[in-house]
């Protein structure tokens, strides 16, 4: 925070993009960041109750998010620089 007021910065990226992967090391190197939210999956969304009732839902975002995780470049990317940086990053999905 700057000032007492919060500043939320938005950065969107195209997946396993070498540029986007350029932008976010760009980015983490220029800012100082309190903490990094990105898009994934929250432990809690895989339970029982989903599985039961969506299965075929709960199976495409699994492979889904699994997928991502592995070979997404801007995934590896985020954790990693969080890691460095000793920045907390937080995933969530929104359903």
């Amino acid at each position: 925070m700057r000032n007492n007021k919060p500043i939320i910065n938005l950065l969107g990226t195209v997946h396993v993009s070498k540029k986007s992967k350029n932008i976010i090391e760009r980015v983490f190197k220029e800012n100082k960041f309190d903490c990094v939210l990105t898009e994934g999956v929250v432990g809690n969304i895989f339970n029982k109750h989903y599985w039961v009732r969506e299965p075929f839902l709960m199976i495409s975002i699994s492979i889904y998010f699994y997928f991502l995780s592995k070979f997404g470049k801007d995934f590896a990317t985020v954790k990693k620089l969080s890691k460095k940086y000793k920045i907390p990053n937080t995933m969530s999905i929104f359903l």
